[in-house]
């Protein structure tokens, strides 16, 4: 058997092995669960392609899950693998399900016999996330289904999907169907409606959002009446920050935005809304009649204090839909509606948000749209250390934009391994966390993790090195500081 076992992510409270091995009977295997579980369970072995039949009799079966109380939460899970048998408990179907993808790694691993192991497992931060940016870039509703599937695998459960941006608006909008201008480009509510229920099952939520009040050039496009200098205006290709946002001032603006987001709501289960809220130029609003009106109606200093209006009321008003707000941290402070959560990308603009809900996104660790010379496997894995000292911390996310990725190869050239890397750091326990062990079970069993990806980054190119490191991240920083200053934006 193998020195460290050929689990990502790796137990994160306690794994043991035993003396004798559990023979692996002819498939299909034989499982017996509460049937209240099944769908769960099933939607698990259907992800991972297994052959199984169902069995009521827990003594016939060769994997057994059984309900039992747990003080460890609702995804944690026992696992003991025994000569005769593979025994599950979990307190919830969430725990059951991830045991599965645990148990679905070993069997890759020894497809004849399993060693006989003991795991105890949770999860170290309730909220696992991916962020997919489809506005740049559009991938289809069927590659959204593999990146369940791929999340589910790795024990992440959240899909952000960043639907608007200056570059294009992916979602259909009944109250405002000219938002799309391409339907072979854009999803329908009903994919999304889809999506979410096979997303569901697999313990996965799928976060929209949907930005504003800047970036949003392909809303401006064909509803210029909502800017401040009445456009026309026409959707940029590429990365940048553009001066022209949604004007508040204009109170059919306004309508808009709450229009869209109760029809946001409405579609999307999760809880959480994302509003964007990053990268705001603010030079239109000081020189527009409208929002100049506004703010001095609502007796406000300056545009910092207008935007800080919009986001509240804009949380205020998810609130009446049962929903909280999502926010990139650039501008939110003690000033903003305590009901928002923050998603920290910027680390340097994280002040006065101590005892705000927050995700962290650091941008030199977690932006996967880079490639490994500024974000290596290495420091996505360490980011791990850095999270156990965050407070009202949720969990974390990686993201990827897409300026410049715009096919499936790309995309998981950029997703793998790093992704992996997230997904145990996300997982375990720091205290459990070893880059040795990871890189080292991932090198040896890579083809038993990722068989169906075929984009997977070489092992040679995971840890550039440093000097290289440092100076990308050097070049980049000038280039990313550049931007914000034409834009006329302090990081």
């Amino acid at each position: 058997m193998h020195a460290h076992p050929p689990l990502i992510p790796f137990p994160s409270q306690s794994f043991a092995w035993k003396s004798s091995w559990f023979p692996l009977p002819a498939m299909p295997l034989v499982f017996s669960a509460p049937e209240a579980w099944r769908t769960v369970l099933g939607a698990g072995v259907a992800s991972l392609k297994l052959s199984v039949q169902w069995s009521s009799e827990a003594g016939n079966a060769d994997v057994f899950f059984e309900k039992t109380a747990s003080k460890r939460g609702p995804e944690s899970y026992s696992l003991d693998v025994q000569s005769k048998q593979i025994h599950v408990t979990a307190q919830q179907p969430e725990g059951a399900f991830y045991a599965l993808m645990t148990l679905s790694q070993l069997l890759k691993a020894y497809p004849q016999e399993i060693p006989c192991c003991s795991i105890e497992d949770a999860p170290a931060y309730p909220w696992r996330g991916f962020m997919l940016d489809v506005a740049r870039n559009f991938f289809s509703i069927d590659e959204l289904y593999r990146i369940v599937d791929l999340l589910c695998t790795f024990k992440m459960n959240v899909l952000h999907l960043h639907l608007s941006d200056d570059q294009g608006w992916r979602l259909e909008i009944a109250s405002h169907p000219d938002l799309v201008c391409d339907p072979s480009r854009s999803y329908t509510q009903s994919q999304m409606r889809d999506l979410q229920q096979y997303a569901a099952v697999r313990n996965v939520q799928i976060v929209p959002e949907i930005d504003l009040p800047g970036h949003t050039l392909a809303l401006l496009s064909v509803y210029p009446q909502y800017s401040c200098t009445g456009g026309p205006f026409e959707i940029p290709v590429g990365e940048g920050i553009f001066q022209d946002i949604l004007c508040v001032g204009k109170d059919e603006a306004l309508q808009c935005a709450k229009g869209i987001l109760r029809e946001v709501s409405e579609l999307f289960d999760s809880k959480f809304i994302h509003l964007g809220g990053d990268e705001i130029p603010l030079q239109r609003w000081a020189a527009c009649p409208d929002c100049i009106r506004r703010r001095q109606d609502l007796g406000l200093s300056d545009e910092k204090d207008l935007l800080r209006w919009f986001c509240n009321e804009m949380a205020a008003y998810a609130r009446t839909l049962g929903k909280h707000l999502i926010l990139w941290n650039d501008y939110v402070d003690d000033g903003y509606d305590r009901s928002i959560t923050t998603q920290i990308w910027n680390p340097l603009k994280a002040t006065g948000q101590a005892a705000r809900t927050s995700i962290k996104s650091d941008y030199f660790h977690t932006y996967l749209d880079m490639d490994h010379a500024l974000v290596s496997l290495h420091t996505v894995y360490k980011y791990g250390r850095i999270l156990r000292d965050a407070s009202s911390l949720i969990g974390s996310e990686l993201l990827l934009w897409t300026e410049y990725i715009s096919t499936l190869d790309m995309l998981e050239g950029h997703l793998l391994p790093r992704l992996l890397a997230g997904a145990e750091i996300f997982w375990t326990q720091p205290d459990a966390c070893s880059y040795k062990r990871f890189n080292k079970v991932l090198r040896e069993n890579q083809a038993l993790f990722i068989p169906r990806f075929s984009a997977f980054t070489p092992a040679d190119l995971w840890d550039p090195p440093r000097w290289e490191q440092y100076y990308r991240r050097w070049k980049r920083k000038r280039r990313v500081l550049r931007n914000s200053r034409e834009a006329g934006i302090s990081l």
